[in-house]
């Protein structure tokens, strides 16, 4: 099937982030590919136009988030299907499973869905809690692409066609281990503000248990150095940094986080803490 017509939803920051890595990627070898999206800044960027619905329509989070904006959600589905009803070769719906999976279940019963694929990055965390979702991934995707390593085995054993590719992180490293004589920790709190508020000082509590903030960087003690320091696209990273330095500025700290897009490790010198 000749993949010509793409489109993307991606409704989070993470998700925008990985969404446009997708569509760089895809458009490096198949450049005759028309794209539209639903999706944020980083999105929008790759596809050198602004995006069809940004990201403030979108990212609502928890239960009381989104029954407060009810209307808006339902607005937003209604938006996609239409959208869906135009002649897509490929669906890539990103992350954001209470509403993707709602999508797929409701493409998966029209008289199109034959005539392209659908496809998840990101798998729902269906190991963790709602595994009946398990039935959905199947039956309305074409392909789900976790990427964490254990979720394939577990996805496939329940009838899920999940393809595994590794985490899309390590590619905005380096990959030569001689490069690098330290240890990175990257702190990868989530990307939504009501999460970064939650979990950023968790994260950087467990960063300093590691070591000690010093010149903006956790250093741990041991036999290899380990260097800390927030991950994610400019955009993601704008929302957490603020976060970080208040919660070193209320301990008497400086954060002076490094501003490269990527830090000097390579993907082997990395050690993650995700949310």
């Amino acid at each position: 099937m000749a993949i010509k017509r793409v489109f993307i939803l991606a409704g989070e920051a993470s998700g925008d982030v990985l969404a446009a890595e997708f569509l760089r990627a895809l458009r490096a070898v198949q450049p005759d590919c028309y794209f539209d999206a639903w999706g944020g800044p980083e999105l929008s960027r790759a596809l050198g136009k602004p995006v069809l619905r940004g990201l403030e329509s979108l990212a609502f989070m928890g239960f009381l988030d989104v029954l407060r904006n009810s209307q808006k959600v339902l607005a937003n589905l209604r938006e996609a299907k239409a959208i869906l009803e135009e002649p897509w070769d490929l669906v890539l719906l990103v992350d954001y499973p209470g509403f993707n999976l709602r999508l797929a279940k409701w493409m998966a019963k029209r008289p199109w869905r034959s005539e392209r694929r659908v496809v998840q990055l990101v798998a729902p965390s269906v190991w963790a809690w709602k595994e009946s979702r398990v039935e959905t991934l199947a039956k309305a995707f074409d392909a789900v692409i976790p990427v964490l390593p254990f979720e394939p085995d577990f996805l496939q054993q329940r009838g899920v066609n999940a393809p595994y590719f590794g985490h899309p992180a390590l590619d905005r490293y380096e990959s030569d281990s001689s490069t690098s004589q330290s240890v990175g920790l990257v702190l990868a709190p989530g990307s939504r503000r009501s999460e970064l508020e939650r979990l950023v000082p968790v994260f950087a509590a467990t960063a300093e248990r590691l070591g000690r903030f010093r010149s903006g960087y956790a250093r741990v003690h041991g036999p290899r150095r380990s260097t800390a320091s927030c991950c994610g696209a400019s955009s993601m990273r704008s929302r957490a940094e603020p976060l970080f330095r208040e919660w070193a500025a209320q301990r008497g700290r400086g954060l002076p986080w490094s501003p490269a897009e990527r830090p000097p490790w390579s993907s082997e010198s990395l050690a993650f803490l995700w949310s």
